[in-house]
């Protein structure tokens, strides 16, 4: 009886999860639409600000712009992980970037509709193409988004090889 009450008592003070965090679950959606948006946003001004400097054909700094998409991507996978179960970062941290990627292109995308339709002369260009013309901003928007779809890729695989080895292999306590 007394070997009984003592490792209830261990499984109760070694428990996996932080008592504060075991029974709130993550706003998934919410979270991945506010990160995509901000750097969807941010990449966004840095091509505008690219554009007015008379930088868009350098194409080694424009793709420095999607760091900041890296930066957002490590920021939202650090919040995220903490709410996973150990073991599941990678999995899950997957799919919550991938959302955010997603939703980051769209971004970039309208972004660069809205400023077409409005007739400015930031619109983004690429490969030394401006778009003139609506299906050559189809084309632009659609590299755009492919761009941001490999770049949030990579830095997801970055940012979730650190946070894997961090969470799941420091510490043999856990017992899942």
């Amino acid at each position: 009886n007394m070997n009984q009450s003592t490792s209830n008592t261990a499984t109760a003070t070694y428990s996996s999860e932080p008592k504060n965090l075991s029974k709130v679950t993550y706003p998934f959606f919410t979270s991945a639409l506010k990160y995509g948006v901000l750097a969807g946003g941010l990449v966004a001004l840095f091509l505008f600000a690219m554009q007015a400097a008379g930088m868009e054909n350098n194409i080694g700094a424009k793709y420095f712009g999607y760091s900041i998409l890296g930066i957002i991507l490590a920021i939202a996978l650090g919040d995220y992980n903490r709410f996973l179960k150990t073991g599941t970062t990678f999995k899950n941290g997957m799919t919550f970037a991938a959302q955010i990627t997603l939703i980051t292109g769209a971004t970039l995308i309208l972004v660069n509709v809205l400023t077409f339709l409005s007739g400015s002369s930031l619109v983004f260009s690429k490969y030394g193409i401006e778009a003139a013309d609506f299906p050559t901003l189809l084309m632009i928007s659609g590299a755009l988004f492919l761009e941001v779809m490999v770049a949030g890729l990579i830095f997801t695989f970055i940012s979730l090889q650190y946070l894997k080895s961090r969470r799941d292999y420091d510490s043999n306590t856990d017992p899942q």
